[in-house]
């Protein structure tokens, strides 16, 4: 963690995902033990916005606790050589997908306000998330990762919403007849992507519940 917050690198050994295999730990845990870090920043006298910030630094750390990053690269999902991108069959078909999953999630109304609050960006939005599952899916890399989280934090994106839209895409390739392998290889990947879209989101809002119940 002193590392995570901007610290000297002082760890050496076994990795995370390594450390908590098999111990179990699920998203209630996980999150149970985040709540517990902002009551103890609380004690100390932590100002507010500096306990958000940490909360949300240490999210990326969910998968690997849960164990959910190990083998999730689309290089280690290759099959008879080829990409899950070359099993989609290609680009042009990718992009076919991710065009009638947006057309499925502007009526959704689990997401559509995330789809439809600006008309003018969203083939821009579609654009960038082709470009993203490109790189994700075993394709060219042209959109930086770095950009998710700053992009998606005010969104306040919840767990149940990012499932929302994975449902969405599961089911237009459903519609395409591909495979329930490469449907489960890529919602394995597109996994990974969690906690730089909710960006601790569903822990942000408990953390406030509590504030507010506790200042009458």
């Amino acid at each position: 963690i002193t590392a995570l917050l901007g610290g000297p690198k002082a760890w050496q050994g076994r990795d995370l995902a390594e450390i908590h295999s098999g111990l179990g730990i699920d998203d209630y845990g996980f999150d149970c033990f985040t709540m517990n870090c902002e009551k103890a920043l609380n004690a100390m006298g932590v100002d507010e916005d500096t306990i958000d910030e940490i909360v949300v630094t240490m999210e990326p750390l969910r998968d690997e606790v849960l164990n959910r990053r190990r083998g999730l690269r689309a290089e280690t999902k290759m099959v008879d050589g080829q990409s899950i991108l070359e099993r989609i069959g290609g680009e042009m078909n990718l992009e076919a997908v991710v065009e009638t999953m947006f057309s499925g999630c502007v009526v959704d109304p689990r997401v559509k306000y995330f789809f439809t609050k600006d008309p003018s960006k969203l083939s821009g939005i579609q654009i960038k998330f082709t470009q993203l599952l490109t790189g994700l899916l075993g394709g060219p890399k042209t959109y930086d990762y770095a950009r998710l989280r700053p992009a998606h934090y005010n969104l306040n994106i919840t767990d149940y919403q990012f499932d929302a839209v994975v449902e969405n895409l599961q089911a237009v390739c459903g519609m395409m007849d591909l495979s329930d392998a490469v449907v489960a290889d890529i919602s394995e990947v597109i996994s990974t992507l969690r906690s730089y879209i909710t960006c601790g989101c569903t822990v942000r809002y408990e953390i406030a519940r509590k504030k507010t119940e506790a200042s009458g």
